[in-house]
């Protein structure tokens, strides 16, 4: 049997959308009367957790291709091997997603973890409406 990682010569482009704090922060406050200092602490918190989620994110991106023996581009370039590279966007995820996925033969999209359906809804929708590229949303539940 064929080493399982010469059976698909295939690479991964794993996207990671951070969200704007300024653009978070000024929505947030549109219609409130707090000052400067607020708003300042508002963003440097947003930031925060943007960061810690940028890093959880791909610590997971970074183990499973560990786990999988999948190596980083920079080091297979030109190699008909699979391979696997990060990215990271900020703006509008539904934007960044339907963009990246205009060149991709495949979309896999999550379905949305709680609190943010929404918007895995309309990142759905713009990579159906505006790429014509199949799309596979996997299961919330993992296989047994």
């Amino acid at each position: 049997m064929p080493e399982r990682k010469s059976w698909f010569a295939a690479h991964i482009d794993a996207l990671h959308v951070r969200v704007d704090p300024l653009a978070v922060a000024v929505n947030t406050m549109v219609g409130a009367e707090a000052g400067g200092m607020l708003l300042e602490s508002l963003i440097k918190d947003l930031e925060r957790q943007i960061q810690e989620r940028e890093a959880s994110a791909h610590r997971i991106f970074t183990e499973f291709c560990a786990g999988e023996d999948i190596p980083d581009i920079a080091e297979t370039a030109g190699a008909a091997a699979w391979s696997a590279q990060w990215h990271v966007e900020t703006g509008q995820r539904p934007h960044w997603v339907a963009t990246y996925a205009m060149t991709a033969d495949l979309v896999v999209a999550s379905r949305g973890a709680p609190g943010d359906e929404a918007t895995a809804r309309a990142t759905i929708e713009a990579v159906l409406l505006e790429t014509g590229r199949p799309l596979l949303i996997p299961s919330t539940a993992a296989p047994v």
